[in-house]
């Protein structure tokens, strides 16, 4: 009988001091283990990793998070998020984890763990092989960061779901970390969203698509990949046997973007959701992915809001997906567009052919119409994103324009401009803008105006 049975057969605190058990007999053996229990206090074994967190805290002086404490005894997620970790603190966290084999969710987002930070998350991944998610998006991790990520892969065979949003990645790193991830068929999610890879990366993300099948999901939004890159990534896709979800929004693929990937849909049989919102599609390209849906049968959501689309096109397009016979399509979003009669009508018509089909249009929240104030807000916030992505400000906008250098436009010279931005807004949000920034009706928009606009 162990020490820990013989505590758990005592009924009274009486019983277990007097080291006599409850029927009164007393044996050799239940003597010994009394002894045993008064002379020495059992202390567990600590699967949670808590002991090694206190110790380590005090070690690198650090100051124990009671809300890791009581997430590695009782959960089994670690939420840490803007919480303004560094490398120290990183380590300290990561030490229990090496012993704790509850916890499958780390989430370390928006920190300071920087090259040292993430070198201690690498090796502690290496040991752990109960994490299936993780969160280290915006970090700044930049190249020594891909370095430690694309070890830690190369080793790790627990990890489904990362997330590395944000990090400063570039095409430098592409190679390296997009390899890595190409090699570990145990990952089905990544994230690689907020970063800035460019043209040279579109070789390294074909290669990820083609060869990796076991990856279902892709963020690439909110990158700077343009035609180059876009045809590749298209070329990818065309090949992926896998890939089930790929955003690509707020890059700049384009109408020849567009069209290249709507040659891939046609062949892809594993594609169910596509994200190419806010790319600088035109009509044409539009076009051209809803008439890939002729031949594909996988595809059930589609996004393409926040591009140059009229409502005649959509109108268009409405009307041909009527006649695709057996058409998987369910969802077409196109949130950003303000549409009218003509759309609702052919709407309607399609519904009734296709039952489960759902547009998503226009700028509704939470399922009541906005006011004027929030749609106005929302084409300067659409203005103002576009410019950052672009690395463009307000003034360099103006200036494009402002040709004389007057400081001030016509209405018509600055809806031109804006057009030949391309900013990613359309005539009707443009009307709208002009009505409200020439407030004084003098027919122009001066700089001022423009810069207070927010």
């Amino acid at each position: 009988m162990s020490v820990g049975k013989a505590k758990l057969k005592r009924s009274s605190k009486e019983t277990q001091l007097s080291g006599l058990p409850e029927d009164g007999k007393c044996s050799i053996e239940d003597d010994q283990e009394t002894v045993l229990d008064l002379d020495r206090e059992y202390v567990p074994y600590d699967e949670t990793g808590a002991r090694a967190y206190e110790n380590a805290c005090k070690k690198l002086g650090v100051v124990p998070s009671s809300q890791y404490m009581r997430a590695l005894a009782m959960s089994d997620t670690v939420k840490l998020c803007h919480y303004g970790l560094g490398s120290r603190g990183a380590m300290a966290i990561c030490i229990p984890l090496v012993i704790n084999m509850k916890i499958t969710t780390l989430d370390l987002s928006h920190n300071h763990l920087g090259r040292k930070g993430v070198e201690y998350v690498r090796k502690m991944m290496i040991e752990n092989d109960t994490i299936t998610t993780l969160d280290i998006s915006f970090n700044n991790l930049g190249k020594d960061g891909a370095r430690e990520i694309a070890y830690m892969l190369k080793y790790n065979s627990s990890l489904r779901h990362l997330n590395l949003a944000g990090n400063d990645f570039t095409d430098d790193e592409a190679p390296l970390l997009l390899h890595a991830i190409e090699e570990n068929v145990q990952l089905r999610s990544v994230n690689l969203s907020y970063n800035n890879f460019f043209e040279m990366s579109g070789e390294s993300f074909k290669s990820l698509l083609t060869e990796n099948h076991m990856l279902e999901e892709l963020n690439l939004s909110w990158n700077k990949i343009r035609l180059k890159g876009a045809l590749q990534i298209a070329d990818g896709v065309k090949e992926s046997r896998g890939l089930v979800k790929l955003d690509l929004s707020w890059n700049g693929f384009e109408d020849e973007g567009a069209m290249a990937m709507a040659a891939a849909l046609a062949e892809n049989k594993s594609l169910e959701e596509l994200n190419v919102a806010c790319n600088r599609i035109t009509p044409e390209g539009f076009m051209k992915l809803c008439r890939a849906f002729q031949n594909n049968d996988t595809l059930t959501c589609i996004r393409v809001g926040r591009n140059f689309i009229a409502e005649e096109a959509v109108v268009l397009a409405i009307s041909f997906l009527t006649d695709v016979k057996d058409l998987a399509l369910q969802t077409l979003d196109l949130t950003g567009l303000v549409l009218g009669c003509a759309f609702k009508e052919q709407l309607q018509i399609l519904k009734e052919v296709h039952e489960n089909f759902t547009c998503v249009y226009g700028y509704e929240t939470y399922g009541h119409q906005r006011n004027s104030n929030d749609f106005i807000a929302d084409i300067i916030n659409r203005i103002t994103t576009y410019l950052d992505l672009t690395n463009r400000s307000i003034a360099d906008l103006f200036t494009e324009v402002d040709t004389d250098g007057s400081m001030t436009v016509s209405l018509e010279e600055f809806r031109s401009g804006l057009k030949n931005a391309l900013i990613p807004i359309t005539p009707y949000q443009l009307d709208e803008l002009i009505k409200y920034l020439d407030k004084d009706n003098d027919g122009e928009v001066d700089f001022g105006e423009l810069v207070f606009m927010k």
